[in-house]
Order: C-alpha cells, then structure tokens, then sequence
C-alpha cells in the first residue's frame, strides 16, 4: 500500500474561478457607472438650489421695495424697477449676474448665474404685476444682457405676480 505523499487538495476549478471574477467584474463596473449618475445628480441638485435661493432673493428684494414707504420705483438691493404702467416688454426688464456663492456682480466674467427678470402686462394699473424670474447657468453662455439667453446647461424659472398696492 503506497501512501501519497501530496493528497489530493480541494479547491476552486479554473472555470468557477473565472465565472466568480467575471460577476465580480460587472458588479464594479455597475458601482462605477451608478457612483458617476450620483455624482451628476449631486452637482445638479446643488445647482438647482442656489437657483431657487436667486429667484427667492430677488422676489424678496421686490418685496421689500414695495413696502417701503417711500416712494421708490426701484427695489432696494438690487434697483429692478418697478413697473408703474400696464405695457409688459418683449425683453427682460432686469439682467443681474451673481457669482456661486450668490454674491452680485457687475459683469459675466465673474458671475456662474444669470438671473432675468421680466413684468407681464396688467389688465390696470391696480391689478398685480405678472412676473417671471428666470435663473439660468453657466453665465457667460449668455453674455448679453437685455435679451432671454437661448444657451444655457440648466434653469430654474419662477412665474409669480407682485401686488404693487
């Protein structure tokens, strides 16, 4: 009776091996694909945010413009006008630029933001104004100020009316 002296070890076959790393494989290459889906989401979100927190600053400008008891035809902070008849423009009545941090500034250079903001026309000169306030990004797709930007990656658009009495 001969014993062997290397018995016979149990392990993984050559074919069960590369099935295991092939599932591995495109279980990675699904966790990268949905990691760079999450990150997209992610700036988009973050993007649509400081848009929402633009539209909510000027509206509450606007406000505060009318409020005052004085009598101003400019909002405080950022001077849109305040519309005093019933005709509404084909164009943007006011085009702010704001950095990322929603700081204001003067040229596009700087600015990630646009904002655009636009009086409807009112059936009197009683009856609240239609607005439309609309953020787009990047910037400077849109150089312009004045014209309704036609390039741009993303926008947030907020249509309200402002009682001006």
């Amino acid at each position: 009776m001969s014993i062997n002296p290397f018995p016979r070890s149990r392990g993984f076959s050559l074919i069960e091996v590369v099935v295991a790393m092939g599932i591995c494989s495109f279980c990675l290459i699904s966790i990268f694909g949905l990691l760079v889906v999450g990150m997209k989401t992610n700036t988009d979100t973050v993007e649509q945010s400081v848009a929402a927190g633009l539209a909510r600053a000027v509206v509450a400008d606007l406000w505060s413009g009318i409020g005052n008891t004085s009598a101003s035809t400019r909002s405080p902070l950022y001077k849109i006008a305040l519309p005093s008849g019933t005709t509404a423009s084909a164009q943007p009545d006011k085009t702010l630029f704001f950095a990322e941090d929603g700081t204001l500034k003067a040229n596009v250079n700087q600015a990630r933001y646009r904002v655009d903001v636009s009086f409807g026309e009112r059936p009197s000169a009683s009856a609240p104004a239609p607005m439309s306030i609309l953020v787009t990004w990047p910037a400077s797709a849109n150089p312009t100020a004045g014209q309704w930007p036609s390039r741009h990656v993303g926008n947030f658009q907020v249509l309200t009316a402002l009682s001006l009495y």
